[in-house]
Order: C-alpha cells, then sequence, then structure tokens
C-alpha cells in the first residue's frame, strides 16, 4: 500500500510522511490517545467509530478500505524512509533510460521533434509499424 501511494503521487507521498512538527509519527501514536504504550479498551472503542462511518455499531468493509485510504500516509509513515528509497532506485533504472532514448536531441526536454526519431529507432524491422 505504502508503495503504491507513492508511485500514484511521490511528492504528496513526501510531504505527507514527512516527520515533522507536531504530526503524528505512526498509526499507533493516533491510537494511543495516552501515550502509554499500549491500547486500552477506551481507545480500541475510539478507534472503532473513527471507523463506523454510518455509525451503525458494525464495521463494513467499504468503512475500513476508507478509514486506511483516508490515514494511509499516517500508516505509511513508518516505512518511508525505506519506499523512497526503492522509489529512486527504480527512477534510475527505468524512467531514466526512457527518457534519454526519448531525448532525440539530447536538450533534456522531450518535445514533438523527439517522437518522430524516436518512433524510428523502435521500428527495428523498417515496416513503419511498432512490434514488441
Amino acid at each position: 500500500m505504502c508503495a503504491l501511494a507513492a508511485t500514484l503521487d511521490q511528492r504528496c507521498f513526501e510531504i505527507g510522511t514527512e516527520p515533522t512538527g507536531k504530526k503524528l509519527q505512526s498509526l499507533f501514536e493516533l491510537l494511543d490517545t495516552d501515550q502509554n504504550g499500549q491500547l486500552n479498551y477506551k481507545e480500541f472503542l475510539a478507534f472503532w467509530r473513527m471507523m463506523d462511518l454510518d455509525n451503525s455499531f458494525t464495521i463494513n468493509p467499504v468503512e475500513i478500505s476508507a478509514w486506511f485510504t483516508r490515514n494511509q500516509y499516517l500508516i505509511c509513515r513508518p516505512h518511508r524512509k525505506i519506499v523512497l528509497e526503492r522509489l529512486n532506485i527504480a527512477e534510475h533504472k527505468y524512467l531514466h533510460p526512457l527518457f534519454r532514448f526519448l531525448d532525440a536531441d539530447s536538450s533534456l526536454q522531450i518535445d514533438a521533434k523527439d517522437v518522430i526519431p524516436a518512433l524510428i529507432r523502435l521500428d527495428r524491422n523498417n515496416d513503419k509499424k511498432i512490434d514488441r
């Protein structure tokens, strides 16, 4: 979940998981309101009520999913460093070579004049079609 959130919106993930100021550092810190390192019944009940969006005293899969989606950056905060490291590795491994390939004139920008040369390089058998 954390890697997917970061992949979909890396800038938002970086900001949302930044451990600064008075922001909570983890999901447990959100739930452990008295900060004693344990969840008591009152804290668990408060957590249950947070997830029970329709106040039915039952929690269905949609409510659980909605709660976790709404709080994904808090859940992911403890994993921030490793997720961002993996994204950085993936970017260098996959995106940089693709960008260099598409940037036909080496201008460090991809524009319309780069598209035709890139497509020509992809046509390995010169049949004016790009095959797999």
